[in-house]
C-alpha cells in the first residue's frame, strides 16, 4: 500500500513540474532576446510577413464556441483572432483543439493574409502547447 502512495506522490510531483514549466515561454521568446518579435512588428511591416508562415509563442485568450473564434495574445497584450469555423473538418485543427487551456503558452503557426488599421487577418495552421518541445 505504501508503494502505491509513493508512486502517486512522484507522479503528482512530475505533473506539477510539467505545469510550472508550461507557464514559462520557450527560449526563443524570452523578453530581451534579439530575435524576438511581436504582433506589433507584424502590424508595422506587413509586407515582409504577408503570405508567409509565421511561428510565434502566444497565450491562449479563449475560444468562442458560438462564433468559432480562437483568440491569442502576446506579451504586449495585443490580440490576434483566428476564424476556425470548419475546425471539426480539418484533422490537423481537431487534434490541436483537444488541448485548449486559457492562459497557456502555445506555439502558433499562422499565415498572415492582410493587415488593415492595425488588425491582422491571418489563417491558423497549427498550435501546440509550447512545453511539448521541452519534453
Amino acid at each position: 500500500m505504501k508503494k502505491y502512495r509513493f508512486t502517486f506522490f512522484v507522479m503528482a510531483l512530475l505533473l506539477c513540474a510539467c505545469l510550472l514549466e508550461a507557464a514559462q515561454p520557450t527560449d526563443g521568446t524570452q523578453p530581451g532576446s534579439d530575435d524576438e518579435f511581436s504582433l506589433k512588428t507584424i502590424t508595422e511591416s506587413p509586407e515582409s510577413f504577408k503570405g508567409s508562415p509565421v511561428t510565434m509563442v502566444l497565450r491562449l485568450k479563449g475560444f468562442d464556441v458560438t462564433k468559432n473564434i480562437l483568440s491569442f495574445y502576446d506579451e504586449d497584450n495585443r490580440d490576434i483572432e483566428f476564424d476556425v469555423l470548419n475546425w471539426h473538418r480539418d484533422k490537423r485543427l481537431r487534434v490541436c483543439m483537444r488541448s485548449l487551456v486559457n492562459g497557456l503558452h502555445y506555439k502558433v503557426i499562422f499565415t498572415v493574409n492582410d493587415v488593415q488599421n492595425g488588425s491582422i487577418s491571418a489563417t491558423v495552421q497549427s498550435f501546440v502547447p509550447a512545453f511539448y518541445e521541452k519534453l
